[in-house]
């Protein structure tokens, strides 16, 4: 604390309005209309906000710790580059506001007013979202680290399809072609990932991909060999064919698979079956390290 505070003045927030280098410490603020503040480089310590309001002010480099937030209303104000420690966000509510560029730890801030009060370029709009992610996931917040999580995702996409189609200046500048064309790449596989277990987040969209795979693209595969399996295998019995070879048991078919283009299908689904189930258990892992 000591070196946080070093070379700043104390003051008192109620009877500041701008300035900057000032520590502003164990001040009661409740239900306290502070609209205009214009305040940098200063450190703000066990400040309750309680229902309070902060308007049409900004906060530049500055450092919140301990500070209750609770129900506060926070509307048309600039936090930039700020950090947040410990600080107490519930049921607050905050507006057209601006966190770019600031850090938070053991600090969540509501999603559903954050996702509106993000910044608008995607690459800072990811970093935000991901800096919250693990400062929820650090307070055992699970539902608002998985939402954030998404959402820094989402704007990882918003990102790279930016950089492919060199949207503006800036990303013409900083996507030359070889770097498109591996953003194209990893935009591929992002999509990829979502609808196959929307990155490690969704069990049923997993098991969802798992059937789909199991009772639709590789039955598919195996009914375009049945000529070299034998003029009689139907579908339903590619079907059983599929089960078995996902599921590694030999004795769910008794289709043979003499030729070398039902090798292959069935060697990649038996794959396609062991990384299904490492995945199956990620997401249990993860589940159970979250609670």
């Amino acid at each position: 604390m000591d070196s946080l505070s070093e070379g700043r003045s104390p003051a008192l927030l109620a009877e500041t309005t701008a300035g900057s280098d000032y520590v502003f410490a164990s001040e009661r603020l409740d239900a306290t209309d502070l609209s205009g503040r214009q305040i940098s480089h200063s450190t703000f310590v066990n400040l309750s906000f309680l229902e309070g309001k902060i308007q049409h002010s900004k906060f530049v480099n500055c450092i919140f710790i301990d500070c209750y937030f609770r129900k506060a209303e926070i509307n048309a104000s600039a936090f930039v580059g700020c950090r947040f420690v410990d600080c107490n966000f519930d049921f607050s509510t905050i507006r057209n506001s601006d966190f770019k560029y600031s850090k938070f730890r053991r600090t969540v801030l509501p999603f559903r007013d954050m996702q509106f009060s993000a910044p608008s370029e995607p690459n800072l709009r990811r970093d935000l979202f991901h800096e919250l992610s693990r400062s929820a996931d650090g307070v055992g917040d699970v539902d608002s680290a998985r939402s954030y999580r998404l959402a820094a995702i989402e704007a990882t996409n918003l990102h790279l399809w930016a950089g492919v189609k060199a949207q503006s200046t800036w990303y013409a500048e900083h996507f030359p072609i070889d770097r498109r064309i591996s953003a194209g790449l990893t935009l591929i596989w992002h999509y990829v990932n979502r609808a196959l277990w929307q990155h490690g987040e969704s069990a049923w969209r997993l098991l969802r991909s798992a059937l789909i795979a199991v009772f639709g693209l590789f039955p598919l595969l195996l009914f375009a060999g049945r000529g070299a399996a034998g003029s009689h295998v139907g579908y339903g019995e590619s079907m059983w064919l599929s089960a078995s070879n996902f599921l590694l048991l030999d004795r769910l078919s008794d289709v043979g698979v003499g030729s070398t283009y039902l090798r292959v299908v069935s060697a990649t689904e038996a794959l396609s079956g062991i990384v299904f189930a490492g995945l199956f258990v990620t997401l249990v892992v993860k589940a159970l390290l979250r609670r």
